[in-house]
């Protein structure tokens, strides 16, 4: 160990001060950004360009979403409605097609007779 230990960089405390006070304002900003994505919603996963995002993007986009799901809610309703039209449809088809093996059965046990 040296007698006497080395000052500070380029011999300017005040340098050393400088950059811990902008060490210490980078992490307090990077907290409050973070803070107010998360409050609104989001959760920021590209730190650098944070200046370019469209903080209002995903309410948007939900607002969007809202909006189809109402105009689409109608036409699901009528799809849904003709399915199960078609239920009842195949329900009386197959109780057709069981009434009508009944009566092949009944004329092939005639034939056969005969």
């Amino acid at each position: 160990m040296p007698a006497r230990l080395p000052g500070v960089a380029l011999g300017l405390p005040l340098l050393l001060d400088l950059e811990r006070a902008a060490a210490i304002l980078a992490a307090f900003a990077a907290v409050l950004i973070f803070t107010v994505f998360t409050s609104r919603g989001y959760l920021p996963t590209l730190m650098g360009n944070i200046l370019g995002y469209d903080v209002d993007r995903q309410q948007k986009l939900e607002r969007e979403v809202a909006q189809l799901d109402k105009r689409s809610e109608p036409r699901v309703e009528r799809l849904e409605m003709a399915i199960h039209g078609y239920d009842g449809l195949l329900a009386e088809m197959g109780r057709e097609m069981l009434e009508l093996r009944r009566r092949v059965a009944v004329l092939d046990d005639a034939d056969q007779e005969s």
